[in-house]
């Protein structure tokens, strides 16, 4: 069956040969006609009619032989076209044959057929002896290999497609060995190749086109003026517009003057001046004066009463004193305002350290004497700000420790004379470090309310500007202030923000110089000055040595997070200040906030604060303080899922509640809830802290295990109840939780017997930012891996079926769970506490009795 690209050719074919013999006929007819010229040149002028006779003969010839020409050369071209719509009628017969067989694709012309062969099975048809030709298919005419799509034509008749991969050596050698023809398919040209660029515009619309479009710009540019001369209106009317706007400015000019001259005539006539000598002054300043009109305003002005004020006003001031004053404070406003536009004042005004905030001295005795008289006065408001209010030792909670290391501090200010005689040295510099929130600027601001200090409060980024040198200058502008103000105590907030290391790729010149200049003034300071540096920052680690070390930030004071006892002193400081009810229990407050800062805390019984307005209460009460606990721990509430997801959210959580109370190690819980959280979307089970274990740190391996059974056992739930084939992706977060701690017993603790292993840690503590993570060395083995690896799974497998043996057992505790937490979606720790006792197993309750004493 002929190709497309064949009959195109032998088209082409047709239609050169048809051409090159009229181009011959013509040639050769061409020839004979130079040469019956050239004979008959020759020929004597005695039988020139003769040769005349003969030419006329001759040339009716030639014209019947053209004719004949002509006519041969149209039937040729008759044939030709015959033979072109015969030969694109059979294409269109083959394409239409074809089109029944194949589905084209219009992209390459490869055919595409219903029936595939995979390349295994291509090479078994060709192995069989069931393959009669191969064509492959290409783009490159020199292309030897065998890849892509190909088809292949069977024995019996049909045509299947395969794809032959590339590099593959086998097709070749089958192909070889079983005699099989391999052909190169051409791609075929499609039908948008063969037919021929329809043009944008047909030859009329062309012809219309190139005739009216002058016309068409013409109006065009024409409506373009019309419209401009309607908006911007005619040029005399503007002109008429111009000139009445300048008469109106002269006219309101002449009034201005006019005015002007009757206010001076006014005046002269108040200070005695008559009639002709006003107009003679007036006239001497060349001004347009209406005489008429000053003798109006001279007339009037005598007809106004005269002053009942008998004393002679003072026109020049004969005190020395205030000539002075008034002199000075003359040339301090001309400074001021030549200030303003003179760029190095500006640049002088910049590099003071205007930022600062400053608390005056104060006398402690009389400031306390004072605060608690306002305490008293409860009816009274009094307005006091914060920035002026005194900070004592008595108003910071929860940092005993710390108070008394800044004693030394506050006995320093209060009796210098004891240090002197002893020839101590006062710290020229206190650091205060801890976690953020835990009151480091509150601390500060009591030493210097408990000394009696000025306290000068600043953050360490307001130093650095863009300009190199004028954190330096703000320094030296700030100590300046401090030693006029002694005794003093500079606060500086955030000092990792200027104190960093110097230089390194992380260095920065203004940082760095305002660190130099710091360090020189804190070496600058004497004995005797009475200025201490005090500073705050939770990144110790990242201090410039130089600026940490003895004789610059002598004492460096931790302050840690609050523990059980400072919580509750927080927290009654915090609630004394508002009204509570007397029933709130601040032990176990204080026990269920493990781990909050100073802020948290306050933050704490704010947002109960807030949450009792809302119920319409004017005091605090212990479940305002509970919900407001749980809004902090878990977050705001988020729209319910269906009920189908709410079934699996409470299996999990039920079954969580359930091995938290049956187990002996772990505390009891105090909440179980599967309202989506911000913080926890698919519920919370929270149990009660233990004070020593989080404050230590300490963990023991009993409690890692059930700790791991625990965070397994909403797992185990979801197979139990809808079986392995319908478990869901809910458990990643508390699997990943079930790997941390097989890595903690066997990597970083060595709390497994397995010999292998032994009692030694094959991971080390390296910290990454802020936090501190276990990594595995390169000296570690790998057959040590491998066994590390066995053995956490070992204690994966064996926690998964203790705790599914263990929910198998109390299977009516975990189903009464279910019901009441789709029921309530929240349920307390006493509720758990009475299901649980309830339905669980008896063997399980005995062994919890007798082993829970030894854990709490």
């Amino acid at each position: 069956m002929p190709c497309l690209a064949c009959t195109v050719a032998q088209q082409a074919y047709v239609l050169s040969t048809a051409n090159a013999q009229v181009s011959a006929a013509k040639g050769s007819s061409r020839g004979g006609d130079t040469g019956a010229q050239r004979q008959q040149s020759g020929v004597q002028p005695a039988a020139a009619e003769q040769q005349q006779q003969q030419a006329g003969s001759k040339r009716q010839k030639r014209q019947q032989q053209a004719a004949a020409q002509q006519a041969g050369e149209q039937q040729r071209e008759q044939a030709v076209q015959q033979q072109a719509q015969q030969a694109q009628q059979q294409q269109q017969q083959q394409q239409a044959q074809q089109q029944g067989q194949y589905l084209y694709e219009g992209k390459f012309g490869l055919p595409l057929v219903r029936k595939r062969l995979s390349y295994s099975e291509l090479l078994r048809s060709v192995r069989l002896g069931e393959v009669q030709e191969v064509h492959f298919f290409t783009t490159h005419d020199d292309s030897t290999t065998m890849e892509g799509p190909c088809l292949v034509v069977l024995a019996d008749g049909s045509v299947a497609q395969g794809h032959i991969p590339d590099g593959d050596f086998r097709i070749t050698y089958a192909l070889e060995t079983h005699g099989v023809e391999v052909k190169r398919l051409a791609p075929a040209p499609t039908a948008a190749q063969l037919a021929p660029p329809k043009p944008l515009l047909s030859g009329q619309a062309a012809a219309a086109f190139v005739k009216w479009s002058p016309y068409f710009l013409v109006g065009l540019v024409y409506l373009a003026t019309s419209y401009v001369r309607w908006k911007k209106g005619d040029m005399e009317d503007r002109i008429k517009l111009r000139k009445k706007a300048e008469e109106d400015a002269r006219r309101k000019a002449q009034e201005e003057r006019q005015d002007q001259v009757l206010s001076e005539a006014a005046d002269m006539a108040r200070l005695g001046f008559d009639l002709p000598k006003i107009l003679e002054k007036l006239q001497a300043t060349g001004l347009e004066v209406d005489r008429q009109a000053v003798a109006e305003v001279v007339a009037q002005v005598a007809k106004e009463e005269p002053s009942t004020d008998t004393e002679p006003k003072q026109i020049y001031n004969e005190n020395a004193e205030e000539q002075l004053k008034n002199l000075a404070e003359f040339r301090r406003q001309m400074e001021e305002d030549m200030a303003e536009g003179d760029p190095q004042a500006q640049a002088e005004q910049m590099l003071k350290m205007k930022t600062a905030k400053i608390r005056k001295a104060r006398d402690p005795a009389k400031a306390r004497k004072q605060k608690e008289a306002q305490k008293q006065l409860k009816n009274i408001k009094l307005m006091v700000s914060d920035k002026d209010e005194d900070i004592f030792f008595d108003d910071v909670a929860g940092i005993g420790d710390a108070k008394v290391e800044l004693q030394e501090i506050v006995d320093f200010f209060q009796k210098p004379e004891r240090f002197r005689q002893s020839g101590s040295r006062i710290p020229r510099g206190v650091l205060l470090c801890g976690p953020p929130g835990t009151g480091k600027t509150l601390l500060a601001r009591a030493v210097a309310g408990e000394a009696g200090a000025t306290f000068i409060a600043l953050n360490a980024s307001e130093f650095v500007e863009m300009f190199v040198g004028v954190g330096a200058s703000r320094v030296r502008d700030l100590f300046a202030q401090a030693r006029a103000a002694a005794p003093a105590i500079i606060f500086i907030d955030e000092i990792d923000s200027v104190g960093r290391i110097r230089g390194g790729a992380k260095g920065n010149d203004e940082r760095d110089q305002t660190l130099n200049q710091m360090l020189s003034e804190m070496d600058g300071f004497d004995n005797d000055s009475s200025v201490i540096v005090m500073a705050a920052t939770n990144r110790r680690d990242i201090l410039d040595p130089a600026l940490i070390r003895p004789g610059r930030f002598d004492r460096i004071v931790y302050v840690p997070l609050p523990d059980y006892n400072g919580r509750i002193e927080i927290l009654q400081v915090h609630l004394n200040r508002r009204p509570h009810s007397a029933d709130i229990d601040y032990h176990e407050l204080a026990f269920e906030t493990n781990g909050y800062s100073g802020a948290q805390l306050a933050n704490l019984v704010n947002m109960a604060a807030t949450v009792a307005s809302q119920a319409g209460r004017d005091e605090i009460q212990n479940s305002d303080l509970g919900k407001a606990l749980e809004f902090e721990r878990l977050g705001p509430e988020r729209p319910a899922y269906s009920e189908a997801a709410r079934r699996r959210i409470a299996a999990m959580e039920a079954a969580t509640a359930l091995a938290c109370t049956l187990l002996p190690a772990i505390e009891p819980v105090t909440l179980c809830t599967i309202v989506p959280r911000e913080k926890h979307p698919l519920g919370q089970t929270v149990v009660k802290a233990n004070e020593d274990r989080e404050l230590t740190g300490l963990f023991t391996k009993r409690y890692l295990e059930e700790q791991l059974l625990t965070v397994l056992a909403g797992r185990a739930a979801e197979e139990l109840i809808y079986g392995p084939e319908e478990m869901s992706t809910m458990q990643q977060r508390r699997l990943i939780d079930a790997r941390r701690i097989v890595q903690k017993l066997v990597v970083s603790a060595a709390m497994t017997p397995n010999p292998a292993i032994g009692p030694r840690t094959i991971s080390v503590p390296r910290r990454f930012g802020s936090s501190l993570m276990q990594a595995v060395t390169r000296f570690v083995p790998s057959e040590l891996h491998s066994e590390a690896d066995r053995e956490m799974e070992a204690l994966l497998a064996e926690a998964y079926a203790t705790v599914k043996q263990l929910l198998v057992r109390n299977c009516a505790a975990l189903d009464s769970l279910m019901a009441a937490l789709l029921e309530k979606n929240t349920l307390g720790g006493e509720e758990v506490q009475a299901l649980v006792e309830q339905h669980a197993a008896a063997e399980d309750l005995q062994r919890r009795d007798a082993e829970q004493a030894a854990f709490l």
